[in-house]
């Protein structure tokens, strides 16, 4: 048996686009954690988290950025929130013959 398909509650749209209310208690990335956003904008604000570079699911529903601003939050809803970063090393940034371990095996650079 499946579990039922949960629906995003949405903003009245005279609601502000960063609103906040009363504390509730939001499980996220399998933590409770206290939170005062209305929703997901206002919650990745509170998070200081850089809207894009950060992917929402919220109750086992992958919410595009554009639909942030109208998706109300609710006390107990369960979100994973994914934080992209970027970056590499730029041409001979790795230390020159280092072996780098890896499982059972070792790369060692050149």
């Amino acid at each position: 048996m499946q579990p039922p398909k949960v629906e995003p509650a949405r903003l009245q749209p005279s609601e502000p686009k960063n609103a906040t209310m009363t504390a509730m208690t939001l499980i996220i990335n399998g933590e409770p954690r206290t939170a005062s956003a209305a929703n997901l904008t206002a919650l990745v604000d509170e998070l200081r988290m850089k809207p894009d570079r950060v992917a929402i699911e919220l109750n086992r529903q992958i919410i595009p950025r554009d639909q942030w601003p109208q998706t109300k939050l609710s006390d107990g809803d369960q979100l994973e929130i994914v934080h992209f970063v970027g970056g590499g090393a730029s041409p001979g940034h790795f230390m020159r013959d280092f072996t780098y371990p890896c499982s059972t095996r070792a790369f060692i650079s050149e």
